[in-house]
């Protein structure tokens, strides 16, 4: 792991002093994927015992705009959007600025030429690295050490694709009330139902968004979800086009010809290399989930190092946002 990458802040975790805010390469972080292990091996693998444990060390990021927690991660999200509205102002349609506000999110406001600022709504994050192993076992990282020979180094392996993944770069951002459909449908666990084809997939999203941008016509879950109250409209208008859009999130990475012209880029996938549009239905119904119980081992690993590769990159390019004068 590059040297920058290992001093990425990750949110992971939380221990008797609250919610951690570390370094990868932080003695802090060590010692909490210590415990988090430990925990694996009392409730998760042995029958038994209380499964609670396995997620009483983790930390969601995206609950952290609530009170009683450090706000650290989403502070730096508000920052990074500032100086992203500074940066693309050009780019832009209309001028935002954005404030965090404790027990609600970040606020989104307008600053009109005559009335001043207006408040719009609400961004809360929605993290796109997989959901944290849990007693159900119904989510792409519980599958992965179901099928692993040997639990102990998969749940090893797990642990540091949580830690990973739980870094700045590893969420997108949605208006209220969008956000609150949307996070449940883009749904997360193992399925074959197509209602739920998304998975939490990071590339499915973004073709979410591309299509939205490219074809509003298009059903997707993204357009089910929304309706003239939901504040989507409002959110993605401002960046006025899919690649607009890649550039203010920093999303290059997952992108493909990013080089090329805005009609020639695609998002790339997560579970093979290159890209490969969702195959839907003739009637428009949804494509059909590619994580199932049944995909192999390889290929689940090799997909969760993509991702995480990407997301290390992206945070590690976001925090450098934040960070620069």
């Amino acid at each position: 792991m590059r040297d920058e990458v290992r001093k990425v802040c990750t949110y992971c975790g939380i221990n008797d002093n609250g919610n951690i805010i570390a370094t990868i390469d932080s003695e802090e972080i060590k010692k909490w994927k210590e415990t988090y292990i430990f925990n694996f091996g009392k409730s998760y693998i042995n029958a038994g015992d209380n499964p609670l444990d396995v997620r009483q060390v983790y930390c969601d990021p995206d609950l952290t705009y609530k009170k009683g927690y450090d706000n650290h991660y989403f502070s730096q999200l508000n920052s990074f959007l500032n100086k992203r509205e500074i940066d693309l102002r050009a780019k832009l349609n209309g001028n935002y600025v954005y404030d965090f506000v404790k027990g609600e999110g970040i606020e989104v406001s307008e600053i009109l030429k005559d009335e001043g600022k207006k408040a719009l709504f609400y961004l809360r994050s929605d993290q796109f690295g997989f959901s944290a192993p849990s007693n159900e076992k119904s989510h792409p990282y519980d599958l992965y050490i179901m099928k692993h020979k040997n639990k102990k180094e998969a749940i090893k392996q797990v642990a540091d694709w949580i830690i990973d993944s739980r870094t700045i770069g590893g969420s997108f951002l949605w208006p209220k009330p969008f956000y609150n459909k949307y996070n449940q449908n883009r749904g997360g666990k193992i399925s074959s139902s197509r209602k739920y084809y998304i998975q939490d997939r990071v590339d499915l999203t973004l073709w979410e968004i591309y299509y939205w941008y490219k074809d509003k016509s298009k059903s997707t879950i993204m357009t089910r979800c929304d309706d003239n109250s939901s504040n989507l409209n409002k959110w993605l208008s401002h960046f006025n086009s899919f690649l607009t859009y890649i550039e203010f999130f920093c999303f290059k990475d997952f992108i493909e010809n990013v080089e090329e012209t805005e009609e020639e880029k695609h998002p790339k996938s997560i579970l093979k290399d290159g890209s490969c549009e969702p195959k839907w239905g003739k009637d428009g119904t949804n494509p059909d989930p590619e994580i199932k119980n049944n995909i192999d081992i390889i290929i689940l690993e090799k997909m969760f190092n993509r991702l995480n590769n990407r997301i290390l990159n992206r945070s590690t390019i976001i925090e450098e946002r934040i960070n620069c004068e």
